[in-house]
């Protein structure tokens, strides 16, 4: 099974579903903003830049927006396959756990609280 984390953070963040394949995800605050989360990345010598593409084998990411420090504050992020396919099983964190989560509607945006969203 392949897993892949969208984001992991203790701050809330706007999910905004774009089109069919398509969700662009907001974090005010941004990614990789406490000491724990720049485990993964430190922007500090690595910052990310606007229109920086990430491939992966299920989806891309492309950066539609940064910090002052290069990290990021909205990603766009386009699966290969439809959001609603049954091959996905998205997961989100609610406050207190993980629960199974379906996209919203295309034009929809729907706040989240801190932690992580995965599928």
């Amino acid at each position: 099974m392949f897993a892949s984390v969208l984001y992991v953070g203790a701050a809330a963040y706007e999910l905004r579903r774009v089109g069919p394949r398509t969700l662009d995800m907001h974090v005010r605050r941004g990614w990789l903003n406490t000491p724990l989360e720049r485990l993964m990345r430190d922007v500090d010598t690595e910052p990310f830049g606007v229109g920086q593409v990430v491939q992966l084998p299920a989806l891309t990411a492309r950066i539609l927006a940064v910090d002052t420090s290069g990290a990021p504050t909205a990603v766009r992020f386009e699966f290969v396959a439809a959001l609603n396919d049954p091959g996905w099983s998205w997961l989100r964190f609610d406050g207190r756990r993980v629960v199974r989560w379906t996209p919203q509607q295309i034009g929809a945006m729907q706040a989240m609280p801190g932690a992580a969203v995965a599928f």
